[in-house]
């Protein structure tokens, strides 16, 4: 009747043609791709046992049966040589109608046409098909039905049998491909599969086994788009804005119109706030189901307190605006280093798709500061009569880049050709270039305070056809910060300054001295998830 036998899996990988070893590398990668979609974005994991072991299951019975009949009598039609073939047909058959009549769920109907791919790439090829459909019932059956299985009976820890570390598809096309070629470099694929396999294993067994849901009644595969399409959707996004940033910053980098600099690496954990992914918490919801969206937020601050406002708010089809119910917390003080779960409920949705908004503003300080060399003209001169250069003589001097405090906003500054020549009769007046760049994906919703320092003997040129910051002596401040506005990629600002030569110490060949800056402002993060509202039942 076509069992499983030891000569089946023999003849399973018996092909009437050879199978190229990038094909099979590719259609392997495929696999990969399908296993890292169910458990990590799907979380699908084949049929919950719950589904199927309870009073459907009478019904399925008597449906299957049916079913089954008809093909029988289908096939009874016809003049079958093949008997085994025959049983092989009726098996297979039956199990992917089963798998249909106990979960109509169109992430299960998706799952099944994906294995399907891989199933008829191989069969097409296989010369003892009736083998092959022996092997390939069972390994579905296993598929649909058996990591469920394992795991009410190997409980409490779940992952260690889950579709996570049996990853049954790519298994298969790995002992597939080895069965079929000799390559030295499937060899290496396979070194590579289990080198990553024991470091699931020694990193998952407490975590995952928490985290990974087993039991997935009733999952919604438009729950799964909805994930995919906010990952590909961030990632599109990021790289289109990655893109129009690199554009951006190369045409004013060309016009002198972007002032950078370095960012300095804070030495633990880096600074600012951080929004994750949101979740909710059920993967369903009906007509009058409260909405829970909850999205993990950390913040980190080395001395200035951090003031965190969170927001949240539902959009349907039409953009009709629904604020959250509760927010809880909907505001945060952080003073050093702290982890929040922020929860954002909605109590009367209507029926419909919602794209809910999770945002967090929050006050950040960056500073930053540039070091500028100052020389005498007339020593520069005496350099140049006796044939030197100063480079060669002061190997020290350098076009210093700016560098900037750790956070989400890039505070770059930029003057003139390093040294700053210095004329004992009429001093100099190089500029000095400000830039607020924006660094993450959120956007500078307010700047409260731009303030700029300058080296002795440095004032700004306050007049207002030059900039925008007024003050004396060395301290200048933007007369107007919140004239800046929302900062979607970057804002710059051009001061000249003058330096009086009198006001300097330059006995010494170089004399040095920094321009500092800080800027204090409102950063806002957006996160978004899809959520859909069904009709009661």
């Amino acid at each position: 009747m076509g069992v499983i036998s030891k000569d089946n899996l023999k003849e399973v990988f018996k092909t009437t043609e050879d199978i190229p070893g990038i094909q099979l590398f590719f259609i392997w990668v495929l696999s990969l791709l399908f296993w890292y979609i169910d458990v990590a974005i799907l979380k699908f994991n084949g049929i919950d046992p719950h589904v199927w072991i309870n009073t459907r299951l009478i019904k399925l019975i008597f449906e299957s049966l049916l079913t089954i009949l008809f093909i029988v009598a289908l096939f009874l039609t016809y003049n079958l040589k093949n008997k085994r073939d025959f049983f092989s047909n009726i098996l297979l058959s039956g199990v992917i109608i089963s798998i249909v009549l106990f979960d109509r769920n169109i992430s299960t109907i998706l799952h099944l046409m994906v294995s399907s791919i891989f199933i008829l790439f191989f069969y097409s090829r296989s010369e003892n098909k009736t083998a092959f459909k022996n092997i390939i019932t069972f390994l579905i059956v296993f598929d649909f039905f058996g990591y469920g299985l394992i795991d009410i009976f190997f409980n409490p820890n779940p992952a260690v049998f889950s579709r996570v570390i049996i990853p049954i598809w790519p298994l298969f096309v790995l002992i597939y491909g080895t069965a079929k070629t000799k390559s030295i470099g499937w060899w290496f694929v396979w070194f590579v599969s289990v080198f990553f396999w024991v470091v699931l294993l020694v990193d998952i067994p407490v975590n995952l086994a928490q985290g990974y849901s087993s039991y997935l009644p009733e999952y919604d595969i438009r729950v799964g788009w909805n994930k995919i399409k906010d990952t590909a959707g961030k990632i599109i996004t990021g790289a289109i804005f990655s893109v129009q940033a690199a554009w951006q910053r190369s045409i004013i980098n060309a016009t002198g119109e972007y002032y950078g600099g370095n960012q300095e690496r804070s030495e633990t954990r880096p600074l600012g706030v951080y929004l994750k992914e949101p979740e909710t918490d059920m993967q369903r919801y009906f007509v009058g189901d409260p909405v829970s969206v909850w999205v993990p937020l950390k913040a980190t601050t080395l001395d200035k307190t951090i003031d965190i406002t969170i927001d949240c708010y539902a959009k349907d089809g039409e953009d009709n605006i629904f604020p959250a119910d509760n927010i809880d917390p909907s505001f945060i003080d952080v003073y050093s280093k702290e982890d929040y779960f922020i929860s954002c409920d909605f109590n009367n949705l209507a029926e419909g798709y919602y794209e809910i908004t999770i945002k967090a503003s929050f006050n950040f300080l960056t500073s930053t500061r540039l070091r500028v060399f100052l020389m005498n003209k007339e020593t520069v001169r005496a350099l140049r009569r006796e044939g030197k250069e100063i480079f060669d003589e002061y190997p020290f001097i350098e076009n210093a880049n700016a560098v900037y405090t750790e956070g989400p906003v890039e505070l770059g500054m930029e003057t003139v050709s390093q040294p700053i020549i210095i004329d004992p009769s009429k001093g100099s007046s190089p500029y000095i270039g400000i830039t607020l760049g924006n660094l993450w994906d959120g956007i500078i919703s307010e700047v409260i305070m731009l303030e700029l320092t300058t080296p002795d003997g440095t004032q700004l040129d306050t007049s207002p056809s030059s900039c925008d910051f007024i003050g004396s002596g060395q301290t200048y401040t933007h007369s107007n910060p919140s004239s800046i506005g929302t900062i979607d990629y970057y804002r710059s600002f051009r001061c000249k300054t003058h330096i009086d030569i009198g006001d300097l110490d330059l006995r010494a060949p170089v004399t040095t001295g920094y321009f500092q800056a800080a800027a204090e402002y409102i950063y806002t993060l957006t996160e978004t998830i899809d959520v859909e509202i069904e009709p009661d039942v």
